[in-house]
């Protein structure tokens, strides 16, 4: 996910379809569009559905909306801060309600008083933050208002105050500030679709249909409920109704009629085909800010927010320059202070993390760090980025590793790793497929995304929820993991026409005498054979270090090197003659192939069905018992 990405995808969800956002920012629609299709993609969401009167944000986008907006705040606001002159101590805003958030009217004038606040006070962050609707759609990451980050100009941990907005209690509340007067209204549908009269609809109509209300705190309930009483109405029912999209009342064929509060509805109402009305007699629900006593920013934002309330129509747009890939790398120098080791760590050239954060520097008029012939120093700027950015990074990990899950609940999609394949017709490779022939015949619906990678490269993947699990060889079982108690021996691979070794046995000792050729360190491998090599008081050091398995194996039957690897990796080449195995004895080396996975979350039953068919496919190999809890299986460490 990128932030330009999220911008438009904002954007999107205020309007009746793509071209009227694009027209409001002034570009093409089929760049909106591209740019959603991409992110739908890749969380494997659908964030649009078409109604008769333009797109509408499903459930999962407004998830989504929620998710990403104070990422996207926070973003915006590590520009402004850091090019503001003088520098003042961050404090921070934390702007919440418990109102279902729909996008609509009071979320926006929200957002847009957070960015008024912050144009006249820089060192002002506020974020956003209304109620989400029923489960699964739950934040991917808490924003948690305990774990304040530091700002580094001062040393002093940044100031939050909180603000609530709410309907109003029965009675009159104090420290509380009246935003509007939120009017209810009724919704007809089914065999009863169009307001009578002037749009007012009689009690003698609402009398005849049964009456619903949609899921709404205990005060608009009983507020409810009082009025139908004293109005003479049935008695309404609460109904598990997603306000958004009305999923099932937009298709009710029978008659009814709904209550709800104007600003709740009203958005998702102009899209469907259902009819609104006013009340013969006014039922209104005062929304009101809480404040903290004693705080200027709280009031000056309520003002702000008051003012964004009253304008005809007000959109929020967010024009980051700042990008998540830049957001990434300067985290990952600011964590090394070394651009190098930065660039090893995240597998990247190191001229294109130098590129992206010269870029970043640009952008916000600073410069990041300070650069000595030995390495980098951390300065004030360096400390106060940190602070509002990397929040914003695990949120956006977050958001991805929840998607993936929800989606993999749903039994929608399914992406899972596996480490490099020397051969398709390897044992492993055709465990593989067979699993997922077998699997794929009882879930023929979810789609299926295989990536190859790494040991490293799959647990960065696991961690940031872009897979489900992974497939990787590991020298012990961790809590994390579930052991496939699948033992692999390793042994020296040659090519026989070389005579590198007369055939046998040998010991890692001699092993690492001979003209070595290895996989890269960031291989699960080399690091099962670094760690037996360190145990036995020895070190790797060998000729040549390469990546892909494929590109060694020709090296090993072209040149006259070696390689150390697994047995079964290599059978059908000994087999047949074309290359010769020497198991490695004197320590003995051995791996066993084990899932990983993210310990924050269980593992659904697409995934353990696609483990077990996996387990039986293996059972030539030896087998443990099938996944049979829906959480996951905890291995002690050993």
């Amino acid at each position: 996910m990128e932030t330009v990405q999220l911008s438009y995808f904002i954007l999107a969800c205020q309007f009746k379809n793509h071209a009227e956002a694009a027209a409001h920012a002034k570009m093409s629609a089929s760049t909106i569009s591209e740019n959603i299709d991409a992110l739908e993609r890749e969380l494997g969401m659908t964030l649009f559905e078409r109604g008769p009167h333009g797109h509408y944000p499903t459930e999962a986008a407004r998830w989504l909306y929620q998710s990403v907006e104070p990422l996207l705040q926070a973003v915006e606001a590590a520009e402004t801060i850091l090019q503001a002159e003088p520098r003042r101590p961050i404090k921070r805003l934390e702007i919440t309600s418990p109102l279902q958030f729909m996008a609509g009217r009071l979320s926006r004038a929200a957002s847009l008083a957070s960015r008024a606040v912050r144009e006249v006070s820089p060192n002002i962050v506020a974020t956003t933050r209304f109620t989400l609707g029923r489960a699964p759609y739950v934040h991917a990451l808490e924003w948690s208002t305990n774990e304040q980050p530091h700002n580094g100009s001062s040393g002093e941990t940044a100031q939050a105050a909180r603000i609530v907005l709410d309907y109003a209690q029965d009675s009159e509340e104090p420290d509380s500030i009246l935003l509007f007067r939120d009017e209810w209204i009724a919704i007809s549908g089914g065999g009863n679709r169009h307001a009578v009269g002037d749009g007012v609809i009689s009690f003698a109509a609402l009398r005849k249909k049964p009456l619903f209300l949609p899921p709404l705190g205990d005060t608009q309930l009983r507020q409810a409920r009082a009025y139908c009483s004293t109005h003479d109405l049935p008695e309404p029912v609460v109904i598990e109704e997603d306000v958004g999209t009305f999923a099932r009342l937009s298709r009710e064929l029978a008659p009814f009629h709904l209550l709800a509060p104007q600003s709740l509805v009203m958005a998702s109402v102009a899209r469907l085909n259902l009819a609104h009305a006013k009340l013969p007699i006014e039922l209104v629900s005062p929304v009101i800010a809480r404040i903290p006593a004693g705080e200027p920013a709280a009031l000056h934002y309520v003002e702000e927010l008051q003012k964004a309330l009253q304008l005809p129509s007000c959109f929020v747009q967010y024009r980051s320059r700042i990008t998540m890939k830049q957001i990434r790398y300067f985290l990952a120098i600011s964590e090394q202070l070394s651009v190098t080791a930065a660039a090893k760590h995240l597998s990247v050239a190191q001229p294109a993390l130098s590129n992206q954060l010269r870029k970043l520097e640009a952008i916000t008029g600073r410069n990041l760090f300070v650069r000595h012939r030995t390495g980098l120093e951390r300065n004030d700027s360096t400390d106060t980025l940190v602070a509002l950015v990397e929040p914003a990074a695990k949120a956006c990990d977050g958001i991805a590793a929840s998607a993936a899950h929800y989606a993999a609940t749903r039994r929608e999609r399914l992406a899972i790793g596996i480490v490099p394949l020397i051969h398709h017709e390897g044992p492993l490779a055709r465990a593989l497929a067979g699993a997922l022939d077998e699997w794929s015949s009882l879930h023929p619906t979810v789609k299926l995304k295989i990536m190859e990678g790494s040991t490293e490269a799959l647990r960065r993947w696991v961690d940031a929820g872009e897979i489900g699990f992974g497939l990787v060889e590991t020298q012990i079982s961790r809590s994390w993991q579930v052991d496939l108690a699948i033992e692999d021996f390793f042994g020296v691979v040659s090519n026989p026409a070389k005579s590198i070794l007369p055939a046998g046995e040998i010991t890692l000792r001699n092993a690492l005498k001979l003209p070595l050729a290895l996989p890269g360190d960031a291989s699960g491998l080399r690091q099962i054979l670094d760690k037996a090599a360190s145990e036995a008081g020895m070190h790797l050091a060998p000729q040549m270090e390469v990546n892909s398995l494929t590109a060694l194996l020709a090296l090993v039957k072209r040149m006259r090197v070696a390689t150390i690897l697994p047995q079964s990796s290599v059978r059908t080449f000994v087999e047949a003659g074309v290359l010769q195995f020497n198991p490695i004895s004197s320590p003995v080396v051995r791996s066993r192939l084990s899932i990983l996975f993210s310990p924050e979350r269980i593992l659904t039953d697409v995934e353990r069905s696609l483990i077990n068919a996996l387990k039986r496919q293996l059972s030539a190999m030896g087998m443990s018992k099938e996944i049979s809890s829906t959480r996951a299986i905890y291995w002690p460490e050993r």
